[in-house]
């Protein structure tokens, strides 16, 4: 590296880009440790799918609790 000092407008680039390769990084890993099987194979229609029991999508989850609270009788 050089010894001069760095200008506040190249650090807060090397900022921003840093913050950038990080978060594209992150996005990256978080698709890659997806399971294939989480995606959605009825097109989000929760209550006609035949793996809403197994299913650990948020839209499925939501539609379990829905179910399970009108089994209760609403409670």
């Amino acid at each position: 590296m050089n010894d001069q000092p760095q200008s506040r407008r190249a650090f807060l680039r090397s900022l921003a880009r840093l913050a950038a390769a990080g978060a594209l990084a992150l996005g990256a890993g978080a698709l890659m440790a997806r399971k294939p099987g989480e995606m959605c194979v009825s097109d989000g229609i929760c209550s006609r799918c035949g793996t809403l029991s197994e299913c650990r999508l948020p839209q499925a989850l939501s539609a379990k609790d829905a179910r399970q609270r009108r089994n209760d009788g609403g409670r």
